[in-house]
Order: structure tokens, then sequence, then C-alpha cells
């Protein structure tokens, strides 16, 4: 009796692991597409950051040649740092693309060991129904 109620709680359980599990992956694509909407914004905003940026260093320049020159210093480690800020998140975005591809993966192999428990826990119950009949 607590075999068969082991073998009847097992498959309850995987399944409810195997919707978690699904959710969480509908959770992670759902994020993954604000991500990649938070991505192009910022690179848009980047854009438009360093056109104005540069007009501002060309105004500046033809009134004031000392003036010119820090802004473009300026511009120049904005710049930089927006590059970096920038290669930090395509990095990022390449860690989430990988843990997505894993997190696939698991759920794969999840599904795979759910259908060989279920089928030995049938291949086991329909043993014990056997002998069970067998006896009487």
């Amino acid at each position: 009796m607590s075999n068969q109620l082991s073998s009847q709680l097992l498959p309850e359980t995987v399944l409810g692991l195997t919707e978690q599990l699904s959710q969480y992956r509908q959770q992670l694509v759902k994020d993954k597409t604000t991500f990649n909407d938070f991505d192009e914004a910022l690179t848009a905003e980047l854009q438009s950051h360093a056109e104005k940026r540069a007009i501002l260093s060309i105004f500046d320049y033809i009134e004031q040649s000392t003036i010119q020159s820090a802004c473009i210093q300026t511009v120049l480690g904005l710049t930089e740092q927006i590059s970096q800020y920038h290669q930090q998140l395509l990095e990022a975005k390449t860690t989430f693309n990988d843990f997505e591809t894993a997190l696939t993966a698991e759920l794969q192999s999840h599904a795979e060991k759910r259908a060989i428990l279920s089928i030995f826990d049938y291949i086991e119950q329909s043993t014990i129904e056997s002998a069970l009949t067998k006896q009487y």
C-alpha cells in the first residue's frame, strides 16, 4: 500500500515540478523580451545622446576653443563609458541566453525522466497486479 501510494505521488510531484519549470520558462521568455526591449531603447537613447553631445561640441567650438577641448574630453569619456555599459549589456544578454538554453535542456531532460518513471511505475504496477491475480 505504501509503495502504491508512493508510486502515485511521484508522478503527481513530477507533474507539479514540470508545471513549475514551465511557468519559470514562460517568465524567462517574458523577461527576455523585456530585456531586449530595454536594450533597444537604451541603444536608441545612447545614439540620441551622442548626437546631441556632438552638436553641443560643435557649437562650443565655434564660441570658444577652450570649452571645445573640455567637451571633447567629456564626450570621449562618456562614449567610452557608454561603450563599456553596452558591452556589459551584451555579455549579460549572452549569459541570459545561455541560461535559457540550459533551462530548456533541463526541462527536456526532466520530461524524459518523467516519461521513464511513468513507464517504470506502469510496469511495476502491472507486475504486482499480475502476481496478485496468480495468487488468488
